[in-house]
């Protein structure tokens, strides 16, 4: 048995680092149709993804409350709960940063500098005339949009 696998071994050694025996060196070369290069002025750029609607929730679930707060226009202190006073989310959201709250029933929100934010609820954005500094309670339920 050792002897057969020295055999293959030989064997694929020989063929593999010459077995030609005129003693010139010659490359393999694949055979198939020349490479072709063409050169262009510009780079070729891929299509741009699609962008996204205005609001990413804009295709909500029905029989749910969603809600998507961002901070467009500078930082907030946020608290939103579910409808059963769960705590799904408390913190400080940064300019540009955005967050979305779900719920079978209703979101509650404590906004802190509520002018600095932009509210999209069930997929509808809502038109507000909230000032800088400003706290605001609010409460949405699935269906319409307005604050409960």
């Amino acid at each position: 048995m050792v002897t057969a696998i020295v055999a293959v071994v030989g064997f694929a050694g020989f063929t593999a680092f010459g077995g030609d025996s005129d003693g010139t060196d010659r490359a393999q070369v694949a055979e198939g149709p020349e490479a072709s290069v063409s050169v262009t002025e510009e780079p070729t750029r891929e299509p741009a993804a699609p962008e996204p609607a205005e609001s990413a929730i804009a295709a909500a679930p029905r029989d749910k409350v969603v809600v998507k707060v961002g901070a467009p226009d500078g930082r907030s202190w946020i608290s939103a709960k579910d409808s059963s006073g769960r705590v799904l989310w408390d913190g400080v959201l940064e300019e540009g940063d955005s967050r979305t709250f779900q719920d079978d029933t209703r979101v509650d929100l404590v906004l802190g500098n509520a002018g600095a934010l932009e509210l999209h609820v069930n997929g509808e954005k809502i038109e507000d005339d909230f000032r800088n500094g400003q706290v605001e309670r609010l409460s949405y339920t699935k269906g319409d949009p307005a604050a409960g």
